[in-house]
């Protein structure tokens, strides 16, 4: 019996990234990024790991 193991935030994001496309919806992403991972993560997660992601990225300009 193979245990599963719960997918990264890198690897969250990276497939959100693949699958990510101007002609598709959030939702349909969102639930495209939800069955690959078979289970292992919920719309919830996703969603959390793409936020940490952006906290992460933008670079703050101060006067």
């Amino acid at each position: 019996m193979s245990r599963r193991k719960r997918p990264t935030q890198a690897e969250i994001t990276a497939m959100w990234d693949l699958l990510d496309d101007d002609n598709k919806s959030t939702e349909w992403v969102m639930q495209r990024v939800v069955d690959h991972f078979e289970g292992k993560v919920d719309e919830g997660d996703v969603a959390d790991a793409l936020m940490r992601r952006t906290d992460v990225q933008p670079a703050r300009q101060s006067d």
